[in-house]
């Protein structure tokens, strides 16, 4: 029977093919498939003057299915929260490197698309979710844009005077984005061996049975998955975490600031990177964010 099905069906496209090629037929010069090129949004101006044109960078916030990975449940990003998200990851973090390294070098390191949805990427029967990725160098792709609006107008006078406050928001922000950062980098420049010696330790799909304790040398849980990992998340807390936090974490963490120095090593020598002026860099900015001197109606300035 699945002979004769395939035969049929061989035949039946023989002959159709046959009579293609013998048919003389006039085609329409219209086509029948129309490209919907979408409208264009104050948003998307703002971004072709604020991201394409000085750093080749494409934020893409619009929903495309075929864009996130299908395995992550997803929802669309929320338009205003797009507004307020493009500004702020460029103010604090691509400008930030622009203004220690250069506008070229975030034009060479950095990715050539920033995709965002809303909601944070979910595996369906897993207890975590994944709050950002990279393909290979080109593109990363940040879930839970939502909140910042209300972070900037309702909460801000809780971030003006409360640390706590405002390292909640440092890593709603910027953390996943330096995390993700930091694996360009790594893809362009494999860390040096004695990294990883540190603490080889690693757990891959296993860290999740982890049960996170100070003194091991890790920063976070998620850093025992790899040493990728373990770099991008070192590298991402050190700029995100408000300075007298962080002195109190690494307190009596040598293997931690072992990894940290070789970190600023790596940067300054591979890249010309002054990892401590990044930092700085990010916490001036930060806080001119949270005591609102950089202004909400700074961030949603579309002109």
């Amino acid at each position: 029977m699945k002979k004769t099905v395939i035969y049929t069906i061989a035949v039946a496209m023989l002959a159709i093919a046959q009579y293609s090629c013998t048919r003389e037929e006039v085609l329409d010069s219209e086509s029948i498939v129309t490209l919907n090129e979408g409208v264009r949004t104050d948003l998307d101006r703002w971004l072709e003057r604020n991201y394409i044109l000085p750093y080749n960078i494409e934020y893409v916030y619009k929903w495309d299915f075929n864009t996130v990975p299908f395995e992550f449940e997803t929802t669309p990003v929320d338009y205003q929260e797009a507004v307020v998200h493009a500004h702020l990851i460029k103010y604090l973090c691509f400008d930030c490197f622009a203004a220690v390294a250069g506008t070229d070098f975030v034009c060479r390191y950095m990715p050539k698309q920033v995709y965002v949805v809303n909601s944070p990427m979910s595996l369906a029967g897993a207890n975590f979710s994944v709050l950002g990725s990279t393909d290979f160098g080109k593109r990363i792709l940040l879930s839970d844009i939502n909140g910042f609006t209300e972070a900037l107008t309702v909460n801000l006078w809780r971030m003006k005077d409360s640390q706590s406050a405002q390292q909640a928001f440092s890593e709603k922000v910027a953390k996943t984005t330096f995390h993700e950062l930091m694996h360009l980098l790594n893809y362009t420049v494999d860390m040096p061996v004695s990294y990883k010696e540190i603490t080889p330790e690693y757990l891959f799909s296993d860290w999740t049975r982890y049960e996170f304790k100070t003194g091991e040398g890790f920063i976070s849980a998620y850093s025992r998955y790899s040493e990728m990992e373990d770099i991008a998340e070192v590298f991402a807390y050190y700029l995100a975490t408000i300075p007298r936090r962080w002195g109190e974490r690494v307190a009596n963490e040598e293997k931690i600031l072992q990894k940290l120095s070789l970190i600023r090593s790596y940067l300054e020598e591979s890249f010309g990177v002054d990892l401590d002026a990044l930092r700085d860099e990010y916490q001036n900015r930060l806080l001119k964010v949270c005591t609102g001197k950089v202004s909400y109606k700074m961030l949603t300035d579309l002109n």
